[in-house]
């Protein structure tokens, strides 16, 4: 009667049931990214930059000139928010919990409606087995620790997500609105025209091959120009639109025209040409080691795999949405062995591919019949089956609860809110308004500019803005920091850095020694974190 029971119905048909499916996936996305988040600490510094432009946003100050980095780096002309709606969607968390904890609520939503829209790309799409998919991502660790970041991730993965079923279902108008909203909401925006472009290309070579093969250029041998295809085609017009969207809202922009020169050292000086053989910048801009990704992500790997080889075998059923999507995977590909940041595009774009692309071999399968099947031959077959559901049963459970785990740990271990805290409240009270503190390193400045306002700092976001604003600077900034500078130590902090207060943190101990032991420096604060110097009156 069990059995029985069960054949009468499909597995999992609850998720045929649309408004139950989606609800039955974006709560197990929310349980998997609020585990992760339960915790007090923060693995990213950066996590306190955006709470602090969430709080300015909502008392009304846009920072347009940045004047916190306007000193030594080039923000001080050319600051722009590019989180900017990514900023205002946190308001409402961070005013009705505390900032902390909105934070991280936020995320965990973010994060859910990420999953539950992926899901939701799939079944637009008609995919089998879209649920399955989209459970899967919550199990690739690099993709769901990217995602758990207090950042803005998911934003741009959403939004992607939005032009690719615009430029598959030919939505001109949204795409351009949904475009130029990218651009206030996420940096990412250049990648709508890459999705664009990608779909522009793969839809033309379909179109010229079709045109190619039809019975009258067979007969006269004819070869179609490719030329009215581009200009007559609706693949043009997908590309003009995003692209008129993206002008649209870097124009249309609170920021502009500044944010022409931001967007340049961001996208291309520190996203595409990376200094990172020359300065330390910060550990996302690195490269992803294949031999790490494939065990980190071997869900994917698994789908990968099995997806190229059915990709290949049933070629000419292959719609030209699993070819932009294998392009789009291998874009993504380069782009994270290149710097690791870029796993939280290709995991999501690649298990896509892996949809579409197994769809055309499981489309006219009956799951139910196979399920029966599947049983009876179980029980003509038990001790083979058995230990394979042992071995599954055991080690997928294993494998997603030590990813699980780790990630969890990962955050735990990470830094506290109240950090730099007592010594900020010192600066705040101590120093004159808008004085000078030169900090031990670049990515202690989200924490600082959290506590405190009050002054202006050497370097923050990332290093190439100050390398980029003055190379001289920069390294006599980095050689102080790391204690190799030791002989002009007072010159340098009085003339070239405005005889700033002088913060750091106490893993800096060759930079404190020299402090330490230079005449001209006094020890004014010390907790168990922080020492601050200042030059002796």
């Amino acid at each position: 009667m069990f059995f029985k029971s069960i054949f009468h119905q499909k597995p999992f048909s609850y998720f045929e049931k649309p408004l139950i499916g989606y609800l039955v996936i974006f709560l197990i996305a929310f349980g998997v990214f609020f585990y992760i988040q339960y915790t007090p600490d923060f693995p990213d510094p950066d996590s306190f930059y955006h709470m602090k432009m969430g709080l300015l946003i909502q008392e009304g100050n846009l920072a347009r000139n940045f004047p916190w980095l306007s000193d030594y780096t080039i923000l001080g002309g050319a600051y722009t928010d590019q989180h900017f709606l990514y900023h205002v969607f946190l308001i409402p968390f961070l005013a009705i919990l505390s900032p902390a904890i909105g934070i991280k609520v936020a995320t965990i939503f973010l994060g859910a409606f990420l999953i539950a829209g992926f899901y939701w790309f799939l079944k637009q799409e008609k995919i089998r087995l879209a649920w399955l998919y989209s459970l899967l991502l919550l199990f690739i660790e690099p993709f769901t620790f990217r995602i758990s970041l207090a950042k803005a991730p998911s934003v741009s993965i959403i939004f992607l997500f939005m032009v690719l079923w615009c430029v598959f279902n030919y939505r001109p108008k949204l795409l351009f609105v949904i475009s130029a909203v990218f651009v206030w909401a996420y940096g990412g925006f250049p990648l709508t025209l890459v999705v664009a472009a990608t779909y522009g290309v793969i839809s033309i070579a379909f179109h010229f091959q079709e045109k190619r093969n039809g019975v009258l250029n067979k007969l006269f041998r004819h070869r179609p120009a490719l030329a009215p295809l581009i200009a007559k085609g609706k693949e043009l017009k997908l590309f003009l639109a995003a692209l008129g969207g993206i002008l649209t809202g870097l124009v249309i922009n609170p920021y502009f025209p500044q944010n022409l020169p931001f967007y340049w050292s961001q996208l291309v000086e520190i996203g595409i040409v990376n200094y990172q053989k020359i300065i330390g910048v910060g550990g996302e801009w690195y490269p992803y080691q294949f031999n790490q990704l494939v065990p980190n992500a071997v869900f994917l790997f698994l789908i990968l795999i099995t997806a190229l080889v059915v990709f290949f075998i049933t070629i000419r059923k292959q719609s030209r949405r699993s070819f932009v999507l294998l392009i789009l995977t291998l874009f993504f590909l380069v782009l994270t062995l290149k710097s690791r940041r870029y796993v939280e595009y290709f995991v999501p774009f690649g298990m896509m591919f892996g949809a579409f692309a197994i769809h055309p071999l499981i489309q006219k399968i009956d799951f139910r019949s196979l399920f029966k099947k599947v049983t009876l031959y179980y029980f003509s077959k038990k001790v083979v089956f058995t230990i394979l559901a042992v071995y599954f049963l055991v080690a997928v459970p294993t494998i997603v609860l030590r990813d699980l785990k780790q990630e969890h740990n990962s955050f735990g271990s990470g830094l506290r809110y109240d950090k730099f805290q007592a010594a900020s409240t010192w600066l705040k009270n101590n120093t004159s308004a808008g004085s000078l503190v030169l900090h031990s390193d670049w990515d202690e400045f989200p924490i600082l500019f959290y506590h405190n306002t009050h002054n202006h700092y050497i370097v923050g976001l990332d290093p190439t803005f100050m390398y980029k604003y003055s190379q001289d600077l920069y390294w006599k900034w980095v050689h102080i920091t790391t204690g190799e500078e030791s002989n002009d130590l007072y010159d340098i902090i009085k003339n070239d850095f405005q005889s700033a207060t002088v913060f750091l943190e106490k893993d800096h101990t060759a930079m404190d020694n020299n402090f330490k032991n230079d005449s001209h420096f006094q020890l004014v604060y010390e907790d168990q974190e922080a020492k601050i110097y200042q030059i002796k009156e």
